[in-house]
């Protein structure tokens, strides 16, 4: 089975955004459900797994740093009077 593509080196002012969605919008049907072997799943995954699964886990951290960013003490409350 092929290999995941790679990627390449994003350019200064690269947004990733942006970035992302101008890739994903290049890309076609055929290129998502292209097979790859991952050493740890007993069956072959594709590129549209793969996205699904770095968009899910994106989010999930940004909601540990949210949830972790609104239990640190304020810093009003951290300067002294």
């Amino acid at each position: 089975m092929p290999q995941p593509s790679t990627l390449l080196a994003p350019e200064p002012g690269y947004s990733p955004i942006v970035g992302s969605l101008v890739g994903l919008r290049a890309i076609d049907d055929a290129w998502l459900v292209e097979q790859f072997e991952l050493p740890w799943r007993k069956q072959p995954a594709t590129n549209l797994w793969a996205w699904y699964h770095v968009g899910e886990d994106e989010l999930n951290h940004r909601g540990q740093i949210r949830w972790l960013a609104s239990r640190l003490p304020s810093r009003a409350a951290a300067t002294p009077s």
